[in-house]
């Protein structure tokens, strides 16, 4: 059985593998599988996140190499300052970077994140150390339950490319060609 997000038991586990005693001071606001607020023994703070079924060796190789090159070329991703592999799954603490989640997009707040999103074009493409990260787009990942509402939405769209069409009283939610799952896969909790 896949244990549950329980900060406080991720940090007793952190404690246990690395010798490093976290103080967890809270949830991280908007977060889908659990993220916390840690204060390390200097006093710094820093944010506690959690990898079930994800080998450190695995995300070294994936997210953290993805992170740490993009870092290098002066992308504001937060740094890595503790990994481990725990009973529970992988335990990761990460540099608190400033800033707050936005309470509405307005047309600078867009630009600024399709520039950042430009920034990822070929970004990875000369980095044959870094492999291709699974993105769980269409099975279920660690944490992450998607499968079956993209298998309802690719059965309406088959049905509705086929030219089945719904009745005029039948609320459609998706529009041919499109896929809602797969932009949201990656949020979808069970």
């Amino acid at each position: 059985m896949t244990p549950t997000w329980n900060p406080e038991r991720l940090a007793r586990a952190v404690a246990a593998a690395t010798g490093v005693h976290l103080v967890v001071e809270g949830p991280c606001p908007g977060g889908q599988i659990g993220a916390a607020y840690v204060r390390w023994p200097d006093g710094h703070l820093a944010v506690l996140s959690w990898g079930p079924g994800v080998p450190l060796a695995q995300a070294r190789r994936g997210p953290f190499a993805v992170a740490d090159a993009l870092r290098a070329d002066g992308y504001p991703a937060p740094a890595t300052e503790l990994a481990a592999d725990t009973r529970d799954g992988l335990a990761v603490v990460q540099e608190l970077l400033p800033g707050a989640p936005p309470q509405h997009v307005d047309e600078e707040l867009l630009a600024q994140a399709l520039e950042l999103n430009g920034r990822h074009a070929s970004a990875l493409a000369t980095r044959a150390d870094v492999p291709a990260y699974p993105l769980y787009l269409r099975q279920d990942g660690p944490g992450y339950c998607c499968t079956d509402p993209c298998a309802r939405s690719a059965r309406r769209r088959r049905r509705w490319n086929a030219g089945s069409r719904p009745s005029a009283t039948t609320t459609r939610t998706t529009w041919p060609g499109l896929t809602p799952c797969t932009a949201t896969s990656t949020t979808r909790t069970c």
